[in-house]
């Protein structure tokens, strides 16, 4: 027979009795009472660290935002400064332009080639009173039957003006002019761009380009005499340094035999036949003293002096040019500055571009009384004035002119006048327009 269960076998009884020890009376285990919620129950001490990481968290978050504000701020302070050192620089460089410009304007004495000097491109180098004469003639309407500039022509001072140059053009002549203060840098033409034929009007200006370019050592030059032949200067260099010219001036452009050439070239080796050669070529317009400078030293010199003058004609085409009445007065700007003003900055070639006072005033001087000036004639003698000018005429066959350049130096202020004119044999006709000229001068472009 089987055996019936016991109320207490080790299952338990539905009937009740002892509980087994899984729990309760369903036969399932019992959970602690929090169970009863359907959550776990945690012990106190980890229920109390909730709180501390949510305050931590927070404080975490609010040390991060202060030390991004902290950043943001060292940002805005760099950016700022890397700014302004970026303007400071673009401000700075803006300006080299117009230091380099003037870097063009060094040249080379021994070389002859434009250099970049330090100085240049550091410091802005001031205008020479020619570079600022010559800057105002370049504004000058070349094309015009009348320019100014820096100032207009009242109605006096261009009926006077448009009066005297009919008085020209009337007798049926051809007339250019140009005129430019030397200090208030007002400036006028007439027909100023024309070309003419220059005759030995260029002599004065292509002698002027080898001193002021220490193509001849003017202080040797100046100081030499017949008892003192030396070729060399005072500094034991070479008086001259030509790269000659043996097309440049021949015999049937200046109107003189190869002999006579060929005679006054062998002065050029010593500072006194060079003195000789520039005095008979600018007091008397000696055309075979001219041949001789012009072959001994060429044209190059000339060039590079011509080109700092901004001179458009082309002066190594030949010994006697076809230039305007402004180019013209571009040279003898240039000139006046050499003359004047001890300008240094000219010199291209030679060993001694800078040459002492009394050297150019002996130069200027050879000037003051040149044969056949137009404006000599009708200033030279009048008190308060002094005229540095070379002339130059010429009447065979198509070439025809009666022209007239220089300086005038007056008490109301200098300035560099130049007439060019077809008008072979009127002097008194071009003397006339000069008054003139110097009328205008007076009472509109002086200060």
């Amino acid at each position: 027979m089987k055996q019936s269960r016991s109320a207490g076998s080790p299952r338990g009884s539905r009937s009740g009795g002892a509980r087994s020890p899984r729990g309760g009376r369903n036969g399932r285990t019992s959970l602690p009472q929090s169970r009863n919620s359907g959550k776990t129950s945690l012990p106190q001490s980890r229920r109390s660290g909730a709180p501390a990481r949510r305050r931590r968290t927070t404080q975490y978050q609010r040390a991060s935002k202060r030390m991004r504000a902290v950043y943001r701020r060292r940002r805005i302070v760099v950016g700022t400064a890397a700014l302004a050192v970026i303007c400071f620089v673009v401000a700075v460089v803006a300006h080299v332009p117009g230091w380099l410009s003037d870097a063009d304007d060094a040249v080379s004495a021994a070389a002859g080639h434009p250099t970049l000097s330090r100085a240049a491109a550091t410091k802005p180098r001031t205008l020479t009173v020619a570079e600022r004469a010559v800057a105002a003639l370049g504004k000058l309407d070349g094309k015009a039957d009348v320019s100014t500039e820096g100032f207009t022509l009242s109605d006096d001072d261009r009926a006077a003006l448009d009066q005297a140059v009919a008085t020209v053009t009337s007798a049926g002549y051809g007339v250019s002019v140009t005129m430019v203060d030397m200090t208030t840098y007002r400036a006028l033409a007439v027909h100023g761009g024309d070309a003419r034929y220059s005759a030995s009007a260029i002599k004065g200006p292509y002698i002027l380009a080898l001193a002021a370019t220490g193509t001849v050592d003017l202080d040797a030059v100046a100081q030499s005499s017949d008892s003192d032949p030396t070729g060399v200067g005072a500094d034991g260099k070479p008086v001259s340094s030509g790269d000659g010219d043996a097309t440049g001036a021949t015999g049937a452009a200046s109107g003189e035999d190869e002999s006579a050439i060929a005679s006054d070239m062998t002065l050029t080796s010593t500072g006194a036949g060079v003195n000789q050669l520039i005095a008979q070529a600018v007091t008397v317009s000696d055309n075979s003293s001219f041949a001789a400078l012009h072959r001994t030293y060429g044209s190059g010199s000339f060039a590079a002096w011509a080109t700092r003058a901004h001179v458009g004609a082309d002066v190594t085409s030949g010994a006697y040019l076809d230039i305007s009445s402004t180019d013209m007065a571009r040279m003898w700007t240039m000139g006046y500055g050499y003359l004047f003003h001890g300008d240094s900055t000219l010199a291209v070639r030679g060993s001694k571009p800078v040459t002492s006072d009394e050297a150019r005033q002996w130069l200027a001087g050879e000037f003051t009384d040149t044969l056949n000036s137009s404006i000599h004639n009708a200033l030279g003698d009048s008190d308060g004035y002094a005229v540095y000018t070379k002339a130059g005429w010429i009447d065979d066959g198509d070439y025809k002119a009666l022209n007239d350049a220089g300086i005038v130096s007056t008490g109301s202020g200098d300035y560099v006048l130049a007439v060019m004119t077809d008008a072979v044999g009127q002097y008194d006709l071009v003397a006339g327009l000069v008054s003139a000229l110097d009328g205008v001068h007076s009472s509109a472009m002086a200060k």
